[in-house]
Order: structure tokens, then sequence, then C-alpha cells
């Protein structure tokens, strides 16, 4: 099987994929299952040669060498990687030099860190040459990115800033592809771990997707204070990125094709550094917890678990029946849509419902509590409490010490609990009680 292209076989390309995808790929959109369906699972051999093919694409290319053996353990973790998001299942030919669809090797490129041959043509398959000077291929090197950069190009992909369609200059860098030439804009020095936001789409696209991947309940975590960026991709189950360990400010957004701030860069924070790949309703992450700085976190639209940890933190559950728990400190907790779950914890907490029938529990520290819309349950706790029920028929409970209560729009009702309390009832026929 060679890297044939859907316009030699008659098959028209697809006029609506979004930007981000057409900007990846060539006009004559190469790939290895052409003849198939789009988004056909496809398998590809591949293998390490020995001594330097002839061709005249690199008669002049001097200093081959093979791969070792370590080389050659990371190539296939690389390989894994775009398996792991894909249809394509690869396989290493057990006899060196015996010509699989793609070939890995080293050569001295001039002015290159590394060549792919074979996206465009019908009759040729893939050599992809690693320059001298790249001798480190271990994950979040230059090496490895050149192996991402150029197993894309061996697959199909192009580069962001070629040919017709090219990605926005604000998104041409490595924090969206791995076939970009420019670096991460807050992050310069570092380099991508896996394929990232962009590449995965594309991927996708033209081998379908690998549900089978991290398809349990999976923890995605990271030393404290780690540099990398990477791009999850997450088959099914119910999953948690936990930071709990970070130290730093941390941001996580938990939307599909969204970016994360975790860990750190040259001595501050790590900006956009994780992304979550687009997909669907099995594709997503649902829980997350912080760490012990002020931390930023955003659910979406399934039933988020969000802990913010220590830190003065901002939480905001979006859509879905989300459990929200702001831990220690002065946090700022938001339910969004849905019928949402909110713990304050200790600290001067604000907690804000918004529409569904939510309940709000402000526990310890001088609470502000909304319930907003809704038919919603406020529990002030211990602290000198403000209780606002919003629209709907709302029941509020002031708990310990001198709280202040109101109704406001519908049938409510209102206990002050322990304390000097003040209660209003506003709109409605409410039940007051002091």
């Amino acid at each position: 099987m060679t890297l044939q292209s859907d316009q030699n076989l008659g098959i028209q390309a697809n006029d609506d994929l979004p930007y981000y995808i057409d900007a990846l790929l060539p006009t004559s959109k190469p790939r290895w299952n052409a003849g198939s369906p789009l988004g056909t699972p496809v398998t590809i051999r591949y293998s390490f040669m020995q001594t330097k093919p002839a061709s005249s694409q690199w008669q002049d290319w001097d200093d081959f060498q093979p791969f070792t053996e370590e080389q050659k353990e990371y190539t296939r973790q690389a390989l894994e990687l775009y398996s792991d998001i894909s249809g394509i299942t690869f396989v290493e030919d057990s006899v060196p030099q015996s010509g699989g669809q793609i070939q890995f090797g080293y050569i001295d490129i001039p002015n290159y860190g590394g060549w792919s041959t074979g996206v465009g043509s019908d009759t040729q398959n893939s050599y992809i040459w690693i320059d001298t000077n790249r001798s480190n291929l271990a994950p979040g090197t230059r090496g490895y990115y050149l192996l991402l950069h150029e197993i894309g190009h061996s697959l199909g992909l192009k580069h962001t800033f070629t040919g017709d369609s090219t990605l926005p200059t604000e998104e041409d860098s490595y924090q969206y592809s791995n076939m970009s030439y420019t670096e991460h804009p807050d992050m310069p020095d570092a380099r991508p771990e896996t394929p990232q936001l962009y590449d995965i789409a594309a991927i996708q696209h033209l081998y379908g997707t690998n549900n089978n991947t991290r398809s349990g309940n999976n923890f995605y975590s990271w030393a404290t204070d780690a540099t990398f960026i990477e791009t999850i991709w997450d088959g099914g189950g119910t999953d948690t990125i936990i930071a709990a360990n970070q130290t730093r400010n941390v941001e996580i957004n938990l939307k599909p094709g969204s970016f994360s701030s975790i860990g750190s860069y040259d001595g501050s924070n790590a900006k956009n550094n994780l992304a979550i790949a687009y997909g669907d309703q099995n594709n997503i992450i649902e829980n997350a917890i912080g760490g012990s700085g002020n931390d930023v976190i955003r659910g979406n639209n399934a039933d988020n678990e969000l802990y913010g940890s220590n830190g003065n933190d901002y939480i905001f559950g979006d859509l879905g029946g989300d459990t929200i728990s702001g831990g220690d400190g002065d946090d700022s907790l938001y339910g969004g849509g849905g019928n949402d779950s909110i713990l304050g914890g200790a600290g001067d907490d604000t907690l804000n419902g918004w529409y569904g029938d939510d309940t709000l529990r402000g526990e310890s520290g001088n609470d502000t509590l909304n319930g907003s819309y809704g038919d919603d349950y406020l529990s002030g706790g211990s602290g000198n409490d403000s209780l606002l029920g919003g629209e709907g028929s709302d029941t509020l409970y002031g708990g310990n010490n001198n709280d202040y209560l109101f109704g406001d729009i519908g049938n409510d009702t209102l206990d002050g609990g322990y304390g000097s309390d003040s209660l209003y009832g506003g709109g409605g026929d409410d039940s007051v009680l002091g």
C-alpha cells in the first residue's frame, strides 16, 4: 500500500471541514487508506533503515546512521501516540531494511532538522530522516518534536502555513499543532510531547478515532512544577485532572478544544500548555482538582466534580449537574446551568447557583450565597452570612451567627437559625422563622 491521494481516486474533498483540519491537509489529501471512506482504520508497516537507500532525493546527503536501540524505542513511543488517537495500527517489520511503508534513519540534512518524503506522491512510500545533530529523541526534546512532526507528514499532514488553507497567525504555533514551525508563544523553549489539538482532529478525520485508549476511569497528573506541552485524548470513563500537588496557580478548563495552564516554565507559571482534544460525549474529562494556589477551574456540559483545594479559587461548573467545593480560602463558586451542589468550605466564600435547582452550603466563614434562578436551598453554616434566594421558591437557612436572609421573588421559606438574624421575604407568599 502506498500513500495515495483522494483526487487521483476521484474522491472529492469535504468543503465543510473545520478550518483547523483543512489547514493541515494538502490539496491532494493524501492518506494511507485512500480508496476507502475517510475515517477507515488502516495498518501501516514501518522499519528502521540499516543502510542508505539509493535515491536521487538524498544522494548528496552524507553521514547516514541507523537508529540506536534507544532511538528506536522513542520512535515506537511516538508512533503509539498516533495509534492512541486514531484507527492506525503500526506494525514493525522484523527484518531490517525490509522496506516498511514508513522507514526511519539518521542523515546529515542541510538546513533542516528532519525530512519526510511521500506526502503527495501516488507511487512512493515514506522515508523519515532525522538530522544527525538531533541524537536525543526523548520526549520533550527538539528531536522528539521532529519525530512527531515528520510522522505527521508521513501520515498526510502538511505545514500549518503553506498551501491554500493555513492557520490564523495567532494559532500557528506548537500550542495548536506540531505541523507549525512557530514556538509556543508563552513557552518558546518547550516542545510538545504529544500530537497537538489540531493534529489529532486532522488525523482522526483521515483515519477515525480510537475510543479504546484510556477508556476507563483515568487520572491525569504531572510532577510539581513540571514543564510540558500536551493534548489529552481520552476514550471514555469518568476522568479527573489532578493538580493537587501543584503550588503555583493553575487554570483548568474541561471544555473540549480548550487549554489549561498547569506546571511551570522558566520560573513562572506555565500558560496554555495542556489541551483537551475534540470529541463526543465519550471523550470528555469530567472532574478536576486544583492545587494550593489561587486556581481557576471551569467545567463542561457533563456532571462535573470540581474541587479547588487550598487558595482563593474561582470555579465555574457550566452546564450539567455539578458538585463544586471550594476547599480552604476565599473562593468564588458558580454553578452555571443544571442542578448543582456547591460547598464553600473554609474561608469567606461567594456562592452563586445560577440556573437550576441548586443546593448551596457556605460552611465556615462569612459567606455570600445567591441562589439566582430555580428552587434553591441555601445554608449559611457558621459565620455571618448573607443569603439571597433570587427567583423561584427557595429555602434559606442561616445557621450559626448573625445572618442576613432575603428570599426575593417566589414563595420562600426563611429560617435564621441561631444568632441575631435579619430576615426579609421579598415578593411572594413567604414563611419566615427568626
